[in-house]
């Protein structure tokens, strides 16, 4: 066979498997048109980011999404891919998938601890600063007057992180108690200076002071921050931090949490997202073995998808349809 052949028949085979971006594509019309069906009062006139929102708000609450461990499957295959291989090769489709993978540089959260009718809170919000660099800012508040005379209105602080670390592949913490005794230690740190800039106090002052907040303000709040801080939205480097341990020949996750299969299912929603916006925005190669792979898996995953959200349509519209006969 003359090689120039053979190099045609490579490529036609190849173009059969590149169909499954088309078959992605069609897949996502219908998923979005299931979405405007489902959800017709969050649709009008606003971008489809909106609305994938406010589904995915009621995808586990009002919709009892069924999710079975085939797409499971496909999603983590897809996630694999995506990060190890397809996007790999390409810096710009990396930086572009970033929140997927790695930071979420919009985080903001209120913590609130109340004992005797009075509220400690604690706010933390992860921002850019600058172009190259995030912080988090920490603010530690108390309605106590004893607080507010000896630290004024708030405690603020705040955490700065390069962009090299933001971007390399190991954690800024490597858990959720590394993180919470971080932010602790930066409001102490910051209180002391609060203290020691009172050139009237002496040290039994100071430590009275400082013993106030430990005692009755962090203490309590280091136990809130335990039983409610969730560290994957801070830093969301995947769907859930167990991804880590994820065995990408098995598919299998150590110690896997049992919302697990929601977190992740809520991911892919939002990375099929930025594939449809890959899609209509950016060039791919679509022969790349990678990038087929990686829309064939999330093309199972969405036709899963699409699936549910019609058999929840065809339920609720014989639900109506009773209800009138009934009425009628």
């Amino acid at each position: 066979m003359p090689s120039e052949n053979k190099d045609k028949y490579s490529i036609w085979l190849a173009l059969t498997e590149t169909d499954y971006v088309t078959m992605f594509i069609k897949t996502w019309f219908t998923f979005l048109a299931t979405l405007h069906e489902m959800l017709p009062n969050s649709s009008g006139g606003i971008g489809d980011g909106k609305i994938i929102n406010s589904y995915k708000e009621k995808i586990f609450d009002e919709i009892q999404m069924n999710i079975d461990e085939e797409f499971i499957k496909n999603v983590l295959k897809a996630y694999h891919i995506g990060r190890t291989e397809a996007l790999r090769s390409d810096e710009f489709l990396k930086d572009y998938f970033e929140t997927y993978y790695k930071l979420n540089d919009s985080y903001s959260r209120e913590f609130n601890y109340r004992y005797k009718g009075k509220q400690t809170s604690l706010l933390l919000r992860m921002c850019k600063n600058g172009k190259k660099d995030y912080k988090l800012e920490v603010k530690l508040l108390d309605e106590r007057k004893k607080f507010k005379d000896y630290f004024g209105n708030k405690i603020e602080t705040e955490l700065n992180f390069s962009i090299e670390t933001v971007a390399s592949e190991n954690r800024m913490f490597e858990n959720k108690g590394e993180f919470i005794n971080t932010i602790i230690k930066s409001v102490v740190d910051k209180a002391g200076n609060v203290v020691n800039s009172k050139s009237t106090l002496d040290e039994r002052g100071k430590t009275k002071r400082l013993n106030f907040l430990k005692d009755e303000c962090i203490n309590d709040m280091k136990r809130q921050l335990n039983d409610e801080l969730d560290l994957k939205q801070i830093f969301n480097l995947s769907p859930d931090n167990k991804i880590e341990t994820l065995n990408p020949e098995t598919l299998e996750i150590e110690d896997k949490p049992k919302s697990f299969d929601e977190d992740i299912t809520k991911w892919f929603i939002d990375f099929s997202y930025k594939l449809r916006n890959i899609l209509f925005h950016f060039i791919i190669d679509p022969l790349d073995k990678n990038w087929q792979e990686l829309f064939k898996y999330s093309y199972l995953a969405l036709k899963h998808l699409s699936e549910q959200n019609i058999n929840y349509l065809n339920s609720s519209n014989s639900e109506g349809a009773s209800n009138d006969n009934r009425n009628s």
